[in-house]
């Protein structure tokens, strides 16, 4: 069964020894998630040093073809299966959450999604291979996604290899930092920020990305305040970076290499920035 977790506790393993292995008989449905809140005012948690498995078989039982076990995942018919799910009811209403070397892999559907959160922290992650085209469809689970959070720094972290879904979708959110994180071959983008403010995304590797490296999408209003310095981008199948024409970011240092497609990367008119 899936754990519900008060408020005011660090639940800590011993490394990647310790791993909570999802039920295979749940799906989302029915608690198909291996940890969730347990109040949506949840505050003052920290989970850290262990791994949630999101697989419906433990390792030894997978094929011999290591993708196999992947595509089988990506199927809508698959089975609806999360990792970590702390999901609030208004803008802020958890607080001070932190995740520090979790590893969260195979889920079909989000491996963590926080939705409604104050101060949140996520270092040192690895949370890859999660995000399929189970209900409501594809395109809509990911690897990581942080919505209507306030105050929240991802840091250190891997963001790869999602079935159909981004590296990290960060939407109706604001001070944000993104610093050092590797968001790459995902099926999405390696990043999408969506309607957000102060935003600072830094030093990142976005790479092999089947669409954009990272996309500042526009929702509703478009985002302020995005700044994107130090990040190399490559090889992303859309295009590097895209803006929506109501997102103005800062953009510096950048380097953007071999990316594909017909989305437009407007760096002429900023020095100091390679194409």
């Amino acid at each position: 069964a899936m754990l519900k977790m008060p408020s005011s506790v660090t639940l800590a393993g011993s490394g990647r020894d310790t791993i909570l292995f999802l039920d295979p008989k749940l799906t989302v449905e029915i608690n198909g998630t291996a940890i969730v809140n347990a109040s949506a005012d949840l505050h003052d948690v920290t989970i850290r040093d262990l791994v949630i498995e999101g697989a419906t078989i433990t390792k030894r039982a997978t094929s011999n073809d290591p993708n196999q076990d992947r595509r089988q995942r990506s199927y809508q018919m698959a089975p609806s299966r999360a990792g970590i799910a702390f999901l609030g009811q208004t803008v802020g209403q958890m607080r001070n959450i932190r995740l520090e070397h979790v590893t969260v892999r195979n889920c079909t559907h989000n491996g963590v999604a926080i939705r409604g959160a104050s101060q949140v922290s996520i270092i040192n992650c690895d949370i890859s291979d999660s995000g399929s085209s189970v209900v409501p469809g594809n395109r809509l689970q990911h690897n990581l996604l942080l919505t209507r959070v306030v105050g929240a720094e991802v840091r250190g972290g891997q963001f790869d290899t999602s079935p159909w879904g981004s590296g990290i979708e960060l939407t109706h959110s604001r001070d944000v930092v993104i610093e050092g994180n590797e968001m790459a071959r995902n099926s999405f983008h390696g990043l999408r920020v969506g309607d957000s403010q102060n935003v600072r995304v830094t030093n990142n590797l976005v790479e092999g990305n089947d669409g954009l490296g990272v996309a500042l999408h526009t929702f509703a209003d478009g985002s302020q305040g995005i700044d994107l310095r130090g990040n190399i981008v490559r090889y992303n199948g859309a295009g590097g970076i895209l803006t929506g024409t109501e997102t103005k970011p800062a953009r510096q240092d950048n380097i953007l290499t071999a990316n594909g497609g017909q989305a437009p990367e407007r760096y002429a008119e900023i020095p100091g920035v390679a194409r």
